[in-house]
Order: structure tokens, then C-alpha cells, then sequence
């Protein structure tokens, strides 16, 4: 995959390198549309897009699958694979195994370090 990335509660979490070269104005129409299908309810959706830059007269394909409430998976694609395909190998492949991992990070939200740990602050007088 060359262009994917992992977006946490909206925000690009992870990305391949491929994505962050993608023009600055292309990542963030991608950005907005995928907090836009995220928060359709769906699990996954494929939807034809057109980058100004880097194709502006052919349409590519955004494959986005939700891996858990606050967690999707996006690719960026031409016309293979299959939704259905993409979705065997790309999230039962991949990402499945990591999904207790993911889940774990998404209970920590942005505490950054688990309730389990505690910190002692110096004093400062």
C-alpha cells in the first residue's frame, strides 16, 4: 500500500510515506472527507476522489474501514481492489491482529500513559 493512513477521532494518526507527499492542500481535502465518512456510521465505504494536484482529471478510489468507534483505516487507490477484497486483505490481514493493541490505545485516549501509572510531581516552594 502506498498510500494509507490511520485516523484516531479524526486526525491522521499514522501514515504511509507516500501519503505525507501528497500536496498539503490534497491531505487536508482528504482529512475533511474522512471525518466526513467516519462519521456516517458505516463500516467501510469506497468513494471516488480527484486530487487538484496530483490527479485532477482522473478520480482515484479513498477506501475507508472502520477498525473500531474512533479508529478507520484509509487507502488511496486506483481502480483494484475490490471493497470487498481490500477489506480481506488490508483489515482481516493486517490490521486485525493489532486490533486489541489499537483498542487499548484508544481507552488511554490523551491521558498519553495508562490510570495504572502514577506520577509524583517535586515540590517547587
Amino acid at each position: 500500500i502506498e498510500f494509507g493512513c490511520l485516523v484516531v477521532h479524526g486526525r491522521v494518526a499514522a501514515a504511509t510515506e507516500n501519503w505525507w507527499r501528497l500536496a498539503p492542500q490534497e491531505v487536508i481535502l482528504l482529512s475533511a472527507l474522512m471525518r466526513m465518512l467516519s462519521s456516517s456510521g458505516s463500516a467501510s465505504c469506497d468513494y471516488p476522489v480527484f486530487l487538484p494536484q496530483g490527479s485532477p482529471t482522473v478520480a482515484h478510489r479513498l477506501l475507508r474501514f472502520q477498525l473500531l468507534p474512533g479508529a478507520d483505516v484509509c487507502v488511496l487507490c486506483g481502480p483494484t481492489p475490490s471493497l470487498q477484497k481490500a477489506q480481506c486483505d488490508l483489515v482481516r490481514q493486517f490490521w486485525s491482529p493489532l486490533v486489541e493493541t489499537l483498542r487499548d490505545c484508544l481507552a488511554v485516549g490523551e491521558r498519553c500513559l495508562p490510570s495504572t501509572v502514577s506520577l509524583s510531581v517535586p515540590d517547587v516552594d
